[in-house]
This record gives C-alpha cells, sequence and structure tokens, in this order.
C-alpha cells in the first residue's frame, strides 16, 4: 500500500465526502447528533478501511465490506440506527454526484 496515495485519498475523502456526510445526518438525524467533527472523523476512517480492505479483497466481497463499514461508522458517530445511516450514505453520495457534475459542467463550459 503507498502511503502517499493513501494520504491524497484522505485529503480528497476530507474536502469532498465530509460535507456532503455532514449535511446529509443534519438533514437526517440533526444538528446535535450529526456534528462536522464526526463527519472528518468517519471521512477519515472510511477512508483508512476502505484502502486496507481493497489492498486485502478487492472485487464484489471488499465492496460489500466496504459498505458495511461505512454504514457502520456512520452508525456509530452519529448515533443512529442502520436505515438512517443508509439513507445518510445515499443522500451524501447522492451530493457529491450532484457536485462533481456541476464542476464538471462549469469545467466543460470554461473550456469551450
Amino acid at each position: 500500500m503507498n502511503i502517499g496515495a493513501l494520504f491524497i485519498q484522505i485529503v480528497i475523502g476530507l474536502i469532498v465526502s465530509a460535507p456532503a456526510l455532514w449535511y446529509a445526518g443534519k438533514w437526517r438525524v440533526g444538528a446535535a447528533k450529526a456534528k462536522f467533527s464526526d463527519a472528518v472523523t468517519i471521512s477519515v476512517l472510511g477512508a483508512i478501511t476502505n484502502a486496507v480492505i481493497e489492498s486485502l479483497l478487492g472485487g464484489g466481497i471488499g465492496s460489500l465490506l466496504q459498505f458495511i463499514v461505512n454504514l457502520y461508522l456512520i452508525n456509530k458517530y452519529f448515533e443512529t440506527d442502520w436505515v438512517n445511516s443508509f439513507i445518510i450514505s445515499f443522500v451524501a453520495a447522492l451530493l457529491v454526484f450532484v457536485v462533481f457534475t456541476g464542476l464538471a459542467i462549469l469545467g466543460i463550459f470554461a473550456i469551450s
């Protein structure tokens, strides 16, 4: 496992997923339970565990295990149940998709 690549993955995870996770958590469980520091912790631990699982397992079983670990982290740090963890994860992924799509559109329009 390359430490430099892991560091870049953690930094990008913090910049992109932590705010999306925080907004989705605030929307679903409220601001009292969904703190930004918890979202940062979930993003960092998620990036580290995802890198370890990917290097050890990879494939479909690895992806499923990564998903379960991320749901567990959301469940633990946002103090919610598994259903809300899934909803928070889905909404955060949707927010990240929308942001990246918007940035791509702006980038394409900036080039042309």
